[in-house]
């Protein structure tokens, strides 16, 4: 153990207990949240709780029922619930992924009271009756699970955090600790690096590389950490193993599954005699999948267009009386198979922008595959609101209805960008590109393009009709935020 890491926490405490003296608080080991927020940081309860409210009001809606199949069916759905792993604790829970499973329980639990009527209890019961209870719960049930989110993200935020320590010290390591950072609602702090080797400290966080991992009993037990998460460790699996057995009966812990960025939300977990191996699907869309794509895009797309097409002499006006050139811009851009055309935006730069090759060439200096950053001095006063807004992009609705982009999918890259792909990441040009998708409802353009890159394949490899209507969902919160836009 370092005694710089000592050092470091020494002071900490003593700095929360001036603090309290201060306040009258206690220190944020000893803060006992009230009640309402002690039930939102446990999400399992949490969730329960919903869950009870919910079933309750599904209850009073179903009294015409027969009370003994009104009980199965309420009784029925949180046990399949909790079968199906919804009430299990999670780092982070996407409340979204959580509809179509409540939806395929309400249904399993009403073809169960179904089936019991039919063979044990003939109580009278009409198709209407079964519907409406179906409806109800799996309506309501999804509802008042969404509605818990923010309850639980407000109270992980405002709450002390679980300290974490990270066993590893490269770049994995650092990825963790960025993404625990970035994420408050998770409800972890990194206290520091566990690691052999070398490095004296982590490059890029100010955490401290702390000690090894023969001495990670005593380290958290100094550092109190209550989660362990290991990170790409280069020693050999022995030292691993027998740290991990010392480690869990204290602490709860994680491992990063090497060749995470191989991994999608398509896998499965199946065996081999008993030892675990991970499926991963990596077919490319099949012929329906991809018709079923293209009539969604032109559906929505229509509509969309529809609701949008007041907006757009406002717009128009605005960037007119705002600087001199066009309303529309036009840019080539490299599609599907890598088949050039031209993206329709509202032009949020000055005039001539996209021939300035001084400014497209500090740009690239930081990374030619990712042509933004914050202070391009080229954009208007009227675009940097367009861009914030998104509303920019609007007419790219018209590149949907032509076929050259799908309202979800990576973004639609410039041949420099592509001309600076590793020859794997070309694979995001195997797919119509989107206007938004799930790297945009992730955190945007404040993500590392590698991360951006990553999030374009889980998206490729695991596309379903629910995949983009949760990403369409998703992308309104995104958009009003307006975080990481520029």
């Amino acid at each position: 153990m370092s005694v710089e890491f000592r050092g470091q926490l020494n002071r900490k405490r003593v700095l929360a207990v001036e603090i309290a003296g201060k306040t009258g608080h206690t220190s944020a080991d000893e803060v006992r949240p009230g009640p309402i927020v002690a039930l939102a940081r446990k999400r399992g309860l949490l969730l329960a709780s919903a869950d009870v409210v919910t079933l309750s009001v599904v209850a009073i809606l179903g009294r015409g029922i027969p009370l003994p199949l009104l009980a199965l069916f309420i009784v029925t759905m949180p046990i399949l619930l909790a079968t199906a792993g919804l009430y299990s604790t999670r780092l982070r829970m996407i409340a979204l992924d959580q509809v179509p499973v409540a939806v395929g329980i309400a249904t399993l639990a009403a073809s169960a009271v179904v089936t019991i009527n039919f063979l044990v209890l003939a109580l009278p019961l009409r198709p209407a009756q079964i519907v409406q209870m179906w409806t109800a719960a799996a309506v309501l049930v999804p509802l008042g699970r969404l509605f818990t989110t923010p309850l639980h993200k407000a109270a992980a935020r405002s709450t002390a955090k679980r300290r974490t320590l990270i066993v590893g010290s490269g770049s994995s390591a650092v990825l963790v600790a960025n993404k625990i950072q970035r994420h408050s609602e998770i409800g972890l702090e990194v206290v520091g690096f566990v690691d052999n080797g070398p490095r004296k400290s982590v490059r890029g966080r100010p955490e401290p590389l702390i000690g090894d991992l023969s001495s990670l009993p005593e380290i958290l037990a100094e550092s109190q950490a209550e989660v362990v998460i290991m990170a790409f460790v280069k020693n050999n699996y022995q030292e691993i193993l027998h740290a991990l057995y010392r480690a869990q009966p204290q602490v709860e812990v994680f491992m990063m599954p090497r060749y995470f960025e191989f991994l999608s939300a398509g896998i499965h977990v199946d065996d081999l005699a008993g030892m675990p191996l991970l499926g991963v699907n990596r077919k490319l869309g099949s012929r329906w999948q991809n018709a079923f794509k293209r009539a969604e895009d032109l559906l929505l797309a229509s509509i969309m267009t529809l609701v949008a097409l007041p907006l757009f002499p406002i717009i128009a006006l605005a960037i007119k009386l705002d600087s001199p050139g066009p309303i529309f811009f036009t840019h080539q851009r490299i599609g599907k198979d890598f088949k050039p055309f031209d993206v329709y935006k509202f032009r949020s730069m000055t005039a001539g922008a996209d021939k300035d090759k001084e400014a497209l060439e500090r740009l690239g200096e930081e990374d030619p595959r990712a042509l933004k950053n914050t202070n391009d001095m080229r954009v208007t006063r009227v675009g940097r609101i367009l861009r914030k807004s998104s509303l920019d992009e609007l007419p790219q609705l018209i590149n949907v209805l032509k076929g050259d982009m799908s309202l979800i999918g990576p973004r639609p890259p410039v041949a420099a960008e592509v001309d600076a792909y590793d020859e794997w990441q070309k694979k995001r040009l195997s797919v119509r590109p989107g206007i938004t998708g799930l790297w945009q409802v992730s955190g945007r353009s404040d993500l590392p393009f590698d991360e951006r890159i990553w999030l374009d394949f889980m998206y490729i490899d695991s596309w379903s009709p629910w995949l983009d209507a949760r990403i369409l969902l998703q992308t309104i919160p995104a958009v009003i935020s307006m975080r990481g836009a520029y």
